[in-house]
């Protein structure tokens, strides 16, 4: 039975290091079956090895212990050893002599194969992000979903800063209201700031001027301000443009969303962060016009 458990163990292991070494091009529950897939090739890594182990420890006797064992007795049981012996008992000096210099190195040579696939394993652990994001986010929103926010139609009339929009009401009155959720640290310093920032603004206003939109609030007061999240066409604004990396992505502030946008967001916040896209390139490159 261990036999098989070793074999089974040891095949899927290495199938799933093969589809761990795979990056998803789906959507969201795409990414976090990918996660899945790493921290199930750990775990069969993991009960593969303990199946090896006895083999380990009769190819090397004594020495991943350290205890001092009699050599004769640990010889007698040492696999590689008794393959040897049969060899001599039938005049096969060669392969005698073969199977006692594999004996000396093969335990070695287990044990490496386990630490290189560990290593592997490290190396790709950003795999494992999609569930590390699950689980801070629903600890964020202290493990239930958030209630559906309020919305209202609204016509977009100006942008005055990347983080703050003025609009139009179904009244006709105008509302001034901030955008949730934008961070601000990626933001350059100095000249290139004040460049970015105004980039920035130039390019949401191409995106949003006179569209109609709506505006989910968190907060709103008397005097026609307020702040909340504006979707396009039933999409977050911030979705865009932190995926094109026009805006950075501050987690605490979109805490009011359900889970899953806020899933979404994150998610476009690592792939542009990952692969240098708008402020995240390596020149901090100006935002190039709307889309």
């Amino acid at each position: 039975m261990l036999v098989t458990f070793r074999v089974v163990f040891t095949a899927l292991f290495f199938w799933l290091m093969a589809q761990a070494t795979r990056h998803g091009q789906g959507g969201l529950s795409a990414e976090i079956g990918e996660a899945g897939i790493f921290a199930l090739a750990v775990v069969v890594g993991l009960a593969a090895g303990l199946s090896w182990a006895p083999v380990l420890a009769n190819l090397v006797p004594g020495a991943p212990t350290g205890i001092d064992t009699d050599a004769a007795s640990s010889d007698d049981r040492a696999l590689l050893i008794r393959a040897a012996r049969r060899c001599e008992e039938r005049g096969h000096p060669g392969w005698a002599a073969f199977f006692r210099g594999f004996h000396g190195i093969a335990g070695w040579l287990v044990a490496a194969g386990w630490i290189a696939a560990a290593i592997f394993l490290w190396s790709r652990r950003e795999h494992a992000r999609p569930w590390i994001d699950q689980f801070e986010t629903w600890r964020g929103v202290n493990w239930s979903q958030p209630p559906a926010l309020p919305r209202m139609e609204a016509v977009v009339v100006k942008s005055f800063s990347e983080r703050s929009i003025q609009l139009r009401g179904p009244d006709q009155r105008l509302w001034n209201v901030g955008l949730l959720g934008v961070g601000t640290n990626a933001v350059p310093s100095g000249r290139a700031g004040s460049q970015w920032a105004a980039a920035a603004r130039t390019n949401l206003a191409g995106r949003l001027a006179g569209r109609t939109v709506e505006f989910a609030w968190t907060q709103t007061n008397a005097t026609h301000t307020g702040l909340g999240f504006v979707y396009v066409d039933g999409t977050n604004l911030l979705l865009g443009a932190v995926g094109d990396g026009l805006l950075e992505l501050n987690p605490e502030g979109v805490r009011a969303l359900p889970v899953c946008e806020q899933l979404a967001l994150r998610r476009a916040a690592r792939e542009a962060r990952a692969g240098g896209v708008g402020r995240w390139g390596a020149t901090n490159a100006v935002p190039g016009g709307a889309r």
